[in-house]
């Protein structure tokens, strides 16, 4: 049986020019960063998979991990990662050993499906439909927020796409006016998606969501820091206010990103706790393309998905049922 030969990180590197960094509220960053990760078997075939964030502190943690898949049966790469996951327990899941792991999981996949010469959504039990709804993101906070924000709105809307998400919490309102701002340019027809990236407490994000609930939101994103335990769970703030939210790793709602949580070991358990208990879930593709074939975008798309929603950054095309994904 073929087994892992070698695992390499290359580095995606992409400074924005002076003036140009954007983010969300929490801060902007003028440099926008992601790694491949090349899987080489040892009969020559390559699989190329992608992890979230600065390539250097991926790399690094490649380094810590790499031995527990060279010389393994790629077939076998889910037990690498549990074993991972119990040895390092210390180090939690959230951070860039997570992104690695998303990575060296993509690539895996994408060895076996060449060498059984699949697609990789048959590999895990096949596509449930050929056609998804996609979102576009834009609206993000930048240094002439003035300028920039009817712009970057304006650019979405000739494309025609359905949904929109922007950037909130800067407080409740600077999001009321950001989503008026984007209610009137994008038109009744538009679905608006909102970003708030945790940086509210319970009460700054009820009075957010109550401040911009008339104007029709669709999916109120990450109200809470992940790790927000507090005397409001999420899903008690999600029965005081009209939007559907989206916290990672919680279950009202549920945001799997395929990126930094890999697709068969971990996004997959969490979406089957989303069925089993019922709440709405969404997967976010943040950046590539290759990821659109994962299971969890289309083949785990069953009860518990209700109308499951892929994030188009950087206006990608999405075809789920075939191989691969294409940008425009």
């Amino acid at each position: 049986m073929p087994t892992i030969a070698k695992l390499e990180i290359i580095p995606l590197i992409y400074r924005l020019p002076q003036g140009g960094a954007y983010g969300m509220a929490r801060g902007l960053t003028s440099t926008r960063q992601a790694s491949l990760v090349k899987l080489t078997t040892d009969d020559g075939v390559e699989g190329i998979g992608e992890a979230w964030g600065p390539p250097a502190v991926t790399k690094a943690y490649l380094d810590l991990i790499a031995s527990y898949f060279v010389g393994r049966e790629v077939y076998g790469f889910e037990h690498a990662t549990s074993a991972i996951l119990s040895t390092h327990y210390h180090f939690g899941i959230q951070n860039q050993m997570t992104s690695c792991l998303s990575g060296i999981d993509i690539a895996c996949l994408d060895a076996i499906g060449k060498m059984l010469s699949l697609p990789v959504v048959k590999l895990l039990g096949g596509p449930e439909r050929d056609r998804l709804p996609i979102y576009a993101s834009g609206g993000y906070f930048t240094e002439m927020p003035e300028k920039d924000f009817p712009e970057q709105l304006e650019r979405l809307r000739v494309t025609g796409v359905k949904r929109v998400k922007i950037k909130i919490g800067a407080g409740s309102q600077s999001d009321s006016e950001r989503v008026s701002i984007a209610r009137n340019l994008l038109g009744d027809d538009t679905g608006i998606i909102v970003d708030a990236n945790g940086n509210y407490t319970s009460d700054e994000a009820l009075e957010s969501m109550r401040r911009i609930a008339d104007y029709g939101i669709e999916w109120y994103e990450e109200p809470l820091p992940p790790l927000d335990f507090g005397d409001m769970p999420l899903y008690a703030l999600a029965r005081r206010c009209r939007s559907r939210l989206a916290k990672r790793s919680t279950l009202h709602g549920t945001l799997s990103d395929c990126l930094t949580c890999a697709p068969s070991t971990l996004s997959s358990p969490t979406c089957q706790c989303a069925e089993a208990f019922g709440p709405d879930a969404r997967s976010l593709c943040w950046l590539a393309s290759i990821t659109c074939v994962c299971r969890h975008m289309c083949g785990e798309a069953e009860s518990g998905w209700r109308r499951p929603v892929i994030s188009s950054h950087r206006s990608q095309i999405i075809r789920t049922a075939g191989t691969s994904c294409s940008r425009r």
